[in-house]
């Protein structure tokens, strides 16, 4: 016997039902990726902020060495700059 094929009408809505679903899921990650993107700026920001201040202080070494093009962490520059004024 021959297995009776579901009508078309019925395919398309399980069709247009997976779309559907397909659809908000996309939105959701969109929505996910948009807050981690606006939160990973926000905390750049502020490390360019913190960076900024640091440059301010004097004797510290830049944010990033020119003969070797390594970046100093705002912990680093802060730990040297504690430690001048210990000494």
């Amino acid at each position: 016997m021959a297995t009776k094929k579901p009508a078309v009408s019925t395919l398309l809505k399980a069709a247009n039902a997976r779309i559907e679903a397909l659809e908000k899921e996309v939105r959701s990650k969109e929505s996910s990726y948009k807050y981690a993107q606006d939160g990973r700026t926000a905390a750049e920001n502020e490390l360019a902020q913190v960076h900024a201040f640091l440059d301010t202080l004097p004797g510290l070494p830049p944010e990033t060495d020119r003969e070797t093009y390594k970046k100093h962490s705002a912990m680093t520059r802060l730990a040297a700059w504690l430690a001048m004024k210990v000494n």
